[in-house]
């Protein structure tokens, strides 16, 4: 069943897009006109199990086993993470544009949902046990963040019919933002549940507007390759991929909400809850307690850009196994950088299977499998970097990625 949902969800997000590590092949034989379309749906953490995470994402009820079994993993610090993208395009090799027979043109459209959450472990057990569960000591939940985009592109590239390589200027619709921070955050509440004393300094920041467009901005999308020299073997290309290097403008500026406060409170005494004092007093706020306010913000926001380097794999060569290998950087803050490592299989004519390693991004050690066919001027490409996650309970999530490429 999670493997058809995943299905379901990189279908619905249909795209070229080679972020992850399903290998673009580095084809020497590029067709005059292209369609590329793939996809990629993705959810993992640290220490979130799939028993929990599908729960959370997909609807059921948590039981205190699952609940248990994912708070015994949680470490000090903790990531969990979504990317649901699509994308397609259309490449002409055949158009010399401004003169210049080595330079093609491509147009793309694209959708994205990234989500990112970056927390401590009394974060977890305040959100699914209560305080009560931290009754006579101290929860501290400080340095939790939390960040989720959703947009979509339109871009025109430039194409070197050389390389292969492109870069291409997108057009950005902002069509959801928002984003949490926590610098200091406890809470402490005593023994006989009569006092509780909380101390928060935080942020909360989202994109405000009824419309589906909350912004537009522009972006930098970037493939270079450059050759790498092989003794008798033909030149491969070691690929630099940049993806969204850019910013919105939001059309409102964003509501920035900040909580600065040390909250006290003791149980109602007599008095208070004869003559209504205190917090029983008519016309009390406790939101007036908490320092809330709301400064004026900025209308612009800077979208989480990837980095990536990769070691392609020609799908031409005379050998049967080949590496690839690279890291991936990703700008939000509860990614960390990813290395992976993998090896490349020629099975049959234009058919590939490949593995891989990897380790960081929203979660930690992951082991991943694709595999990769050709017919005519057809090529599909369909992996995962998280292969266990279809198979048991106990991984840290799920994804997958999928490339249909008509080449004419």
């Amino acid at each position: 069943m999670r493997l058809l949902f995943s299905l379901l969800i990189s279908m619905s997000t249909v795209s070229a897009f080679g972020q992850f590590i399903l290998p673009i092949l580095d084809d020497s034989l590029v067709p005059k006109h292209e369609i590329i379309i793939s996809g990629v749906g993705d959810y993992s953490g640290s220490s979130l199990l799939n028993s929990m995470s599908d729960k959370l994402l997909f609807g059921g009820e948590i039981s205190d086993q699952i609940k248990n079994a994912s708070f015994d993993k949680q470490g000090v610090i903790n990531r969990f993470g979504i990317n649901l993208k699509g994308e397609i395009e259309y490449r002409n090799t055949a158009a010399s544009l401004f003169k210049k027979y080595d330079l093609g043109y491509g147009i793309r459209a694209a959708y994205y949902n990234l989500g990112g959450v970056l927390y401590p472990k009394d974060m977890f057990g305040l959100a699914f046990y209560g305080n009560a569960s931290y009754s006579g000591q101290t929860a501290d939940f400080s340095g939790t963040s939390f960040s989720f985009y959703s947009f979509q592109k339109v871009g025109f590239s430039l194409i070197d019919k050389k390389s292969n390589g492109s870069v291409t200027l997108n057009f950005i619709n902002l069509s959801n933002y928002s984003a949490a921070r926590v610098d200091v955050g406890t809470i402490y509440q005593s023994m006989g549940s009569d006092s509780l004393n909380l101390n928060l300094d935080a942020s909360f920041r989202n994109a405000t507007g009824s419309s589906f467009s909350k912004g537009v901005g522009l972006c930098l999308d970037g493939d270079i390759r450059l050759p790498l020299k092989g003794s008798n073997e033909k030149t491969n290309y070691l690929q630099l991929l940049v993806k969204n290097v850019g910013f919105a403008l939001m059309n409102n500026p964003a509501r920035t909400v900040v909580i600065d406060t040390n909250f006290n409170t003791t149980g109602l005494t007599f008095d208070e809850l004869i003559n209504a004092n205190g917090l029983l007093k008519p016309g009390f706020n406790s939101l007036d307690s908490l320092q809330i306010s709301d400064p004026s913000s900025s209308n612009w926001v800077l979208l989480p850009g990837m980095i990536q380097v990769t070691k392609l794999v020609e799908p031409y060569s005379k050998r049967r196994l080949q590496e690839f290998y690279g890291f991936r950087i990703l700008l939000t803050r509860a990614y960390i950088p990813m290395v992976f490592v993998g090896a490349d299989a020629r099975i049959g004519k234009g058919v590939h299977i490949g593995v891989n390693g990897s380790y960081g991004g929203f979660t930690d050690f992951m082991l991943g499998m694709y595999s990769y066919g050709k017919i005519g001027g057809w090529t599909l490409g369909i992996g995962s970097e998280n292969i266990l996650g279809f198979f048991t309970n106990k991984a840290y999530g799920q994804a997958i990625s999928l490339r249909l490429r008509c080449g004419f």
